[in-house]
């Protein structure tokens, strides 16, 4: 659709630094409206994963973006053990022991 606005290199960095997670404030401070949101989401393009959190993906969310979500969308949180140590990069360990 001719018109669509794009994310600009600001957001798209922001995007890239949580999990292709954003706010719908970030969003709205580039300028986009919540009818420009839900028309993304509606063609599929974006995904809802709280009242005010999109996936800019269509692909199913990984866990990180999930919880990278959690956190946006709640405020200040605080996530611990194998929670923990995915946000950090680390893999869970096999045996399940942290």
């Amino acid at each position: 659709m001719s018109g669509m606005r794009s994310l600009d290199p600001t957001l798209l960095r922001l995007a890239n630094t949580q999990a292709g997670v954003l706010t719908t404030t970030s969003l709205a401070a580039a300028g986009f409206r919540r009818r420009d949101i839900d028309l993304r989401v509606r063609r599929g393009e974006w995904q809802w994963l709280t009242p005010n959190v999109v996936l800019i993906q269509a692909t199913p969310p990984p866990r990180v973006a999930r919880l990278t979500a959690a956190g946006l969308h709640y405020g200040h949180c605080i996530l611990g053990g194998s929670s923990a140590l995915e946000m950090c990069g680390l893999p869970e360990p096999l045996d399940g022991r942290i």
